[in-house]
């Protein structure tokens, strides 16, 4: 695991709404009601536990956190502010709350050893069916989003079609299982779909253009020389002191983008601010990098996440396999001194 970032500033107070209140509230009752107080305690202990795990990994990568949200009658989830800066940070960080979680399984378990309390045994073993159950290689659970990381290192076109199989396993899982679960799952999972299918256009879009430049400004369609080309162009118009020219030349610019269906400009740099009379480009004056950093270029640099090398992908692999047999193993090993089902009924 790579050094953590500086931690982005993080205001804690927002974390805990009024309304995030009531709906920890109302999951309390509706568990109670359900099954009964001190289930409703260990299971959202349980999945407090879990989601800190996520939380942890959140910060150890310099991100900030949204905010925790008790989804009554679901669950609980906790939400980054920011975007994963890596397929190995989202890994890790799906990984994270599982590995908590089945921590606080052991713990449960070897406490239930040494007191002889064969409930902690039975609530342990409802730990490991909750967090095993996470690690099932379905988006958007934690398994599915390290199956999807992996999936998109070793391709983009894989990684797109293991979405589709996540959401058509979600609808599998939720026939045999139960409409609730069904419900959460595809609706998480159709947004997850949603937001790569972005990132795979913006990606599209920003090869377009890289190719579309590259013609305009004859060079190779590579980021670099298609930034250096642009700003050489630029800086001489600008040195000329021909404003309608560079103004004429960045609308040429405007009008080629615009012909790249889907593909929205807000382009360039400019020493001045131009704005077309449509008011649809913006420019903003030079910086030190040039065009390098106008909304164009910025846009010309972003790639998508930098996939799982090799040896990274190997150790997540090893890792998801590893939890998914601690979960079984700590399942049958507590299991043995008191059933689930048992310990669930005494704890209505």
């Amino acid at each position: 695991m790579s050094a953590p970032k500086k931690n982005a500033p993080q205001d804690w107070r927002h974390l805990i709404t009024p309304k995030q209140a009531l709906l920890a509230v109302a999951f309390f009752l509706f568990f109670t009601w359900l099954v009964g107080w001190k289930f409703a305690l260990i299971l959202m202990g349980s999945l407090l536990f879990h989601e800190f795990g996520h939380a942890a990994g959140i910060r150890h990568y310099g991100l900030r956190i949204q905010g925790f949200y008790f989804l009554p009658p679901f669950g609980l989830a906790v939400a980054s502010a920011d975007p994963w800066p890596t397929r190995k940070a989202e890994s890790v960080i799906a990984l994270l709350g599982p590995a908590w979680g089945l921590t606080l399984g052991l713990a449960t378990y070897g406490l239930a050893l040494l007191t002889g309390n064969p409930i902690l045994a039975g609530v342990a073993a409802f730990m490991a069916v909750l967090n095993g159950f996470n690690l099932v290689p379905i988006n958007p659970l934690d398994g599915g989003r390290v199956a999807k990381s992996i999936a998109y290192s070793i391709s983009p076109k894989l990684g797109f079609a293991w979405l589709g199989i996540g959401l058509a396993g979600a609808a599998v899982l939720g026939y045999f299982l139960n409409p609730v679960v069904f419900v959460l799952i595809i609706f998480m999972g159709w947004a997850e779909f949603k937001n790569e299918l972005v990132q795979h256009r913006r990606q599209a879009d920003r090869r377009r253009m890289l190719e579309l430049l590259s013609r305009r400004f004859k060079t190779e369609p590579e980021t670099g020389a298609v930034l250096r080309a642009m700003d050489l162009h630029f800086r001489f118009l600008v040195l000329s002191g021909d404003e309608d020219l560079v103004f004429e030349r960045i609308h040429e610019i405007e009008r080629d983008v615009a012909a790249l269906r889907g593909v929205h400009s807000q382009l360039l740099g400019g020493q001045r601010y131009y704005v077309t009379p449509d008011e649809s480009l913006r420019l903003v004056p030079w910086g030190p990098e040039g065009v390098a950093n106008s909304p164009l270029g910025k846009f010309l640099i972003e790639t998508g996440l930098p996939p799982l090398t090799k040896r990274q992908l190997v150790g997540v692999l090893a890792c998801h396999i590893g939890m998914i047999i601690v979960a079984v193993a700590l399942f049958a090993a507590a299991s043995s001194v008191m059933p689930m089902m048992k310990a669930m009924e005494l704890l209505k």
